[in-house]
């Protein structure tokens, strides 16, 4: 009886030694890790990484500190456009972390609206693909027929995407709107003499400004309706059919409104 329970100890020990020896240093291995493994940010801005999963106070070291430096904290800094790698280094194991540094589009946005004071009235600064650098949006009336330019940037400078047109905008200030779900800018307005209206959506595509979704309707002679890419390219089709292709691109558009442009 002695023996057997002897043996049982013995086995028990085995297995907790095995554990402590074996599980924690895995468990702890895996938890070691940056908080980021991908940053962008803008020229002049700053992130701070952190090392997770150690009391150990890692060595910091950028690949390239022209693009980003990196201070004894893991304070990252954006020096200048391009691409670097951000290690911190705890005994043999290297972590690292890629900065991706893009121009501040803001501060390039803002430049040109200083220097377009007399042209432009108002704007809106918004991400219109989600991706990339953001798109400006400007006008310098509202009212019946409002015309909208969209500029985007490409590499530091500020370049035209396209422009479009909508009716009854507000004028103090006026507005924009936008369909989250399909990246797109939405206007609409009224056919004038035959009677009827219309709505298109515009998104990016190569930093341009397309035409994406039309939808109108007309009630001279009769009602009729039409969908398609582009008012020229649109077909006739019911209003049943009309009115689903409406509530399924058009519908949930938001507005927001434009900021003046004072110098």
């Amino acid at each position: 009886m002695k023996k057997t329970l002897k043996r049982i100890l013995v086995c028990l020990m085995c297995i907790v030694m095995f554990q402590t020896a074996f599980i924690p240093t895995k468990i702890q291995a895996a938890a070691v890790k940056l908080n980021k493994t991908s940053v962008t940010l803008a020229t002049g801005k700053n992130y701070t990484l952190k090392l997770q999963g150690t009391k150990q106070k890692p060595t910091w070291k950028s690949s390239n500190t022209r693009i980003a430096s990196v201070s004894s904290g893991g304070k990252v800094t954006a020096r200048r456009t391009g691409k670097a790698t951000i290690t911190a280094k705890v005994g043999k194991k290297n972590y690292k972390c890629n900065v991706t540094v893009t121009p501040d589009y803001n501060q390039i946005y803002y430049k040109y609206l200083a220097s377009h004071h007399k042209d432009i009235r108002w704007y809106y600064i918004l991400n219109v693909d989600k991706t990339g650098a953001p798109e400006m949006i400007t006008t310098s009336s509202g009212g019946g027929t409002t015309s909208y330019n969209v500029y985007t940037i490409s590499g530091s400078k500020v370049v035209l995407a396209g422009s479009y047109g909508a009716k009854g905008i507000s004028m103090s200030p006026p507005t924009i709107s936008y369909v989250s779900k399909y990246k797109c800018l939405y206007a609409d307005g009224w056919t004038n003499f035959i009677g009827g209206t219309w709505a298109n959506m515009y998104g990016m595509s190569a930093k341009k400004l397309v035409l994406k979704y039309h939808a109108r309707e007309a009630h001279s002679r009769g009602d009729s309706y039409y969908y398609g890419r582009t008012d020229s390219s649109a077909k006739r089709v019911s209003k049943a059919a009309y009115i689903r292709y409406y509530n399924t691109y058009f519908k949930n558009h938001k507005t927001y409104k434009m900021k003046a442009n004072n110098k």
